[in-house]
């Protein structure tokens, strides 16, 4: 009866600790998440910049010849 007692805890015991490790890997997943999103809000920006950069740059030459 002890025995199966105290199986019942270890197993309570070691359900709390995958749930606590779940849920730490849930904080993590979202975190990544978010860092990836700020990144390609980052690559989006610079591209963008980039790009503008760019089309100031053709201008410059067609309307002065030279460059």
């Amino acid at each position: 009866m002890d025995a199966a007692l105290k199986t019942a805890r270890d197993m309570v015991a070691a359900e709390r600790e995958l749930a606590a490790d779940v849920d730490e890997l849930d904080h993590t997943r979202k975190s990544a998440d978010l860092a990836a999103f700020v990144m390609q809000d980052v690559v989006d920006v610079f591209a963008d910049a980039l790009s503008s950069t760019s089309k100031k740059t053709k201008g410059s030459k067609t309307r002065t010849g030279r460059r």
